[in-house]
């Protein structure tokens, strides 16, 4: 009498390989969300972490700065030329030609003379 299933008992469900493979989809999909959202978590705390170490060493900047260039007009006060250094431009700004650093193109000296050498030999 108990080994008999009930009548009221549904049949097992039907396994075939697309209700499976839909299934393992399902479940890695489930996991992939799971371990991105640990790494969206694991992100946004470094990310507050380091704006709070800026918002930190922001003030030291300004104070670091002003201390820097009470310090150098000391020194230039104290010493004189001695003091400043072959870097030091005078208070004037570069010029934009000092600034730029032009990389020419590895074969850029073949170049040219090879075109040097087709004026001459014409």
């Amino acid at each position: 009498m108990f080994n008999q299933p009930s009548s009221s008992t549904l049949p097992p469900p039907k396994h075939d390989s697309t209700s499976i493979k839909l299934a393992k989809v399902s479940i890695d999909k489930d996991l992939l969300i799971g371990i991105l959202d640990v790494r969206v978590y694991e992100l946004e705390n470094e990310n507050s972490q380091k704006s709070k170490q800026i918002s930190d060493l922001q003030p030291n900047i300004g104070g670091l700065t002003t201390l820097y260039f009470d310090l150098k007009e000391i020194l230039i006060g104290n010493f004189g030329d001695e003091f400043k250094t072959s870097g030091s431009n005078d208070g004037k700004a570069l010029e934009t030609s000092e600034r730029v650093v032009v990389n020419l193109a590895p074969d850029y000296n073949l170049d040219q003379f090879m075109s040097s050498s087709l004026v001459i030999a014409e």
